[in-house]
């Protein structure tokens, strides 16, 4: 099985960058045909297939690809911000590719966020609920652990957060409570 996956940037007639802030958004004039099968799929499968072990086993190894591409000796570089699950595949001899990595964080990318950022993608997946993880935060909580990974929900919800408003044009504080 080989799926082919395109990006999002094909058509436009030439690229395009924007300065939001913390982040910037970087639309290329063309993007390359990202071989293998989506990661989203195949997570899904184990899933499915009620393979948590797989499952967690396949999102480390993507974590470990991701740190060993962008690590800066502190937070991941800020071009990881979209190096997520959604915008992966992993072809038939394991190696991951990624694509769609248009959005970037001034600041890098410090790993808790880059694994919520994950979390949030799982949870819009189908398949079978993994009954010894039942919650996103839960999920969150066992992938730092994992990983060894200090959490911290908190300040990766604000991120998550700002980033989400810098997507949609929308203030920050107006989330806030």
């Amino acid at each position: 099985r080989q799926v082919i996956v395109v990006g999002w940037g094909e058509g436009l007639e030439e690229a395009a960058a924007f300065d939001l802030g913390e982040f910037t958004l970087d639309l290329p004039d063309r993007v390359p045909l990202s071989p293998g099968v989506p990661l989203r799929v195949r997570l899904q499968e184990h899933l499915s297939a009620s393979e948590t072990g797989a499952f967690l086993e396949e999102l480390e190894a993507f974590f470990h690809f991701v740190r060993s591409r962008y690590d800066r000796g502190g937070p991941l570089a800020g071009e990881a911000l979209d190096a997520i699950l959604t915008n992966a595949t992993r072809d038939e001899e394991g190696i991951f590719h990624l694509f769609d990595l248009e959005w970037h964080a001034k600041g890098g990318v410090p790993a808790s966020w880059w694994i919520l950022r994950n979390v949030f993608a799982c949870l819009e997946m189908r398949g079978s609920p993994m009954v010894a993880i039942p919650r996103g935060s839960a999920l969150y909580q066992a992938l730092c652990t994992r990983l060894d990974v200090t959490p911290d929900l908190d300040a990766d919800l604000a991120r998550e957060v700002k980033l989400m408003c810098a997507a949609r044009d929308c203030a920050p504080d107006l989330l806030e409570d």
